[in-house]
């Protein structure tokens, strides 16, 4: 769920689907090491979430995923 999450929010700043199609991973890597991997340890899951992606933990984030990759 919180995969999911942070991906929508990452979704919001860049094409991730054609940064992935151009093997381009760094501008994810450096998103995910700026709002995730550096914070993991010094803040509790809760607030890392919320400071990452701007909401509480919300399960219409793997929701919408898995209709889109199920049923899309």
């Amino acid at each position: 769920m919180y995969a999911a999450q942070f991906m929508a929010a990452m979704r919001k700043e860049m094409n991730v689907e054609n940064l992935i199609r151009e093997r381009n991973f760094q501008p994810i890597f450096n998103w995910l090491d700026r709002h995730v991997w550096k914070r993991a340890s010094l803040v509790n899951t809760d607030k890392l979430l919320i400071e990452s992606t701007g909401e509480a933990l919300n399960a219409q984030h793997l929701k919408d995923h898995l209709i889109s990759r199920y049923l899309g």
